[in-house]
C-alpha cells in the first residue's frame, strides 16, 4: 500500500510541478497583514499631542512593499479613567514631520475599560516611500488617558 502511494506521488509530481502557474502557488493566508507598534501601553495627561517614544515607532514602513493593497486601517485600544475625558490619538509621519491625514481616533470610556477604535482607510494618506510612523496621544481635560495594542491592518485584494 505504501509502495503504491509512493509510486503515485512520484508519477504525479512532475505533472503537478510543471502545471503550476504563479497565481496557483500564491498563498491565500497573506490577504491581511498586521503591523503592530512595538510598545505595551502608553499613558499621558497632556492636553497637547504628545509623540510616543522612538522605540514605539514603526520604522521604515513603505506601503509599496505590499502588493495589491486594498486598504490600510489604523487600530488602537483606548481607555480613559472616566466618561468626562476623551483620549485622542493620531498617526504621525516622523520622516517628514507631519500628521498623517484621516488617522485621528478618539474614545471616552468607563474607568480603564479599553475600547478598540479604528480609522477609515488611510492607504491614500500615506506617501509612496519609506517613512517612520509614530503615534501622538493627548487628553482632552488633563486627566490620564491610556493606549495599547496599536496596529496597522493591511488588506490585499
Amino acid at each position: 500500500m505504501i509502495r503504491n502511494l509512493y509510486l503515485l506521488v512520484i508519477a504525479c509530481f512532475p505533472v503537478l510541478f510543471f502545471s503550476c502557474k504563479e497565481e496557483d502557488v500564491t498563498p491565500s493566508f497573506d490577504k491581511e497583514v498586521r503591523l503592530t507598534f512595538p510598545y505595551e501601553y502608553w499613558s499621558t495627561n497632556q492636553t497637547q499631542l504628545e509623540l510616543l517614544p522612538s522605540y514605539s515607532h514603526l520604522v521604515k514602513f513603505n506601503k509599496t512593499d505590499y502588493s495589491n493593497l486594498d486598504s490600510i486601517i489604523f487600530y488602537s485600544s483606548i481607555a480613559t479613567e472616566s466618561l468626562d475625558n476623551t483620549a485622542e490619538l493620531e498617526l504621525f509621519n516622523v520622516t517628514d514631520n507631519v500628521s498623517i491625514g484621516n488617522t485621528t481616533i478618539q474614545a471616552s470610556t468607563d474607568f480603564l475599560k479599553y475600547t478598540l477604535i479604528k480609522s477609515g482607510n488611510i492607504k491614500n494618506e500615506l506617501p509612496n516611500k519609506e517613512i517612520d510612523i509614530a503615534i501622538r496621544l493627548k487628553s482632552k481635560n488633563g486627566k490620564y488617558v491610556y493606549v495599547r495594542s496599536s496596529f496597522l491592518l493591511l488588506k490585499r485584494k
